[in-house]
């Protein structure tokens, strides 16, 4: 009778840790590809600075506005949405 009831607390336990650790990663903010948040753009540049890398994103041969990217994998940089 211990050893079942022993069982079911560990178990339950266990269930609850990994609920929590399983829904920890949900509050963070959603990391994506710049060219998949700013379709149909002009063009994209990727610039490296002291602080990071950034996007130069064109909306048309004069126009054009930064975005830090967060990470940069394979070229690609991922921005916060």
């Amino acid at each position: 009778m211990k050893k079942s009831k022993l069982k079911m607390a560990v178990g339950a336990i266990a269930f609850s840790v990994a609920m929590l650790f399983s829904a920890g990663h949900v509050s963070y903010a959603k990391q994506e590809w710049v060219r998949d948040v700013y379709p149909d753009m002009y063009d994209y540049v990727l610039k490296k600075d002291k602080d990071g890398y950034y996007v130069q994103i064109w909306k048309d041969s004069r126009n054009w506005f930064t975005e830090r990217c967060v990470k940069v994998e394979f070229g690609k940089c991922m921005i916060e949405t």
